[in-house]
């Protein structure tokens, strides 16, 4: 059973010094939460992530929820306009905080690609995220396969902005065999920038998990983490759509 998104309780026990067993189950049992009907096709394709329909000072755009991070403390996320945009803005200091929607219609993984663009402020210092002592990240786009079974969790893929090791790697979490990790971007030396990513996610489900996906696209999210390192990050998220093929 899920718990409300204002209950920090942990979902799973969580020992002092262990990596991120709260964001992996947060993210895993988040698909109970009421669903909001996508927006209409548009030539584009199909609008995720609401910012449309947002304002500047609104927390969340409409069909979005938060979930609290295991026993971290929350970051803060809110709409705001950057560049002239609406954008969808996470802060971090020492904290977490996870960001999801549900998507319904679900989506066929093979019928068209996942676009975003996003900007960091900086990255995470000290971060790894194959170290369950350090595994934090200024942003994670993350996409949910399926829905969570009586003790089998969906598979999840999560998009993630590394610290100073390389980008381009993909690699199942230390948290659980249900969970890929693709790193897509690493380093400061695109910090600050405005980065337009366009991903086939059933080619990087293969990658990960070796198969090919079986189940739809049920949720997408994003997520800010810093609790492990105690540092502080900011990121923003623009334009998160699915382009039919």
């Amino acid at each position: 059973m899920t718990r409300p998104s204002n209950d920090r309780r942990p979902w799973g026990s969580r020992s002092p010094g262990r990596s991120h067993s709260g964001w992996a189950l947060a993210t895993l049992l988040l698909l109970f939460a009421a669903a909001a009907p996508l927006a209409a096709q548009e030539p584009t394709g199909w609008d995720l992530d609401g910012l449309a329909s947002a304002s500047p000072g609104d927390s969340l755009p409409p069909g979005w929820s938060t979930r609290i991070v295991g026993e971290a403390p929350p970051a803060t996320a809110r709409v705001a306009r950057t560049d002239g945009e609406p954008v969808l803005r996470l802060e971090g200091d020492a904290s977490a905080l996870q960001l999801y929607r549900v998507v319904d219609p679900t989506l066929d993984p093979s019928s068209g690609r996942l676009a975003w663009r996003w900007r960091v402020e900086g990255v995470v210092p000290g971060a790894d995220l194959t170290d369950p002592e350090r595994d934090d990240a200024p942003m994670r786009v993350f996409v949910v396969f399926g829905e969570p079974g009586l003790m089998t969790p969906p598979r999840t893929l999560f998009y993630s902005w590394g610290g100073e090791a390389p980008e381009s790697r993909a690699f199942l979490s230390h948290v659980s065999d249900r969970i890929g990790v693709v790193v897509l971007r690493a380093g400061e030396e695109m910090a600050g920038r405005w980065i337009a990513e366009s991903r086939d996610l059933a080619a990087d489900f293969q990658g990960v998990f070796g198969e090919e996906p079986s189940e739809s696209v049920t949720a997408v999210g994003i997520m800010i983490d810093t609790e492990q390192t105690g540092t502080s990050a900011a990121s923003e998220l623009a334009s998160l759509r699915w382009l039919p093929r």
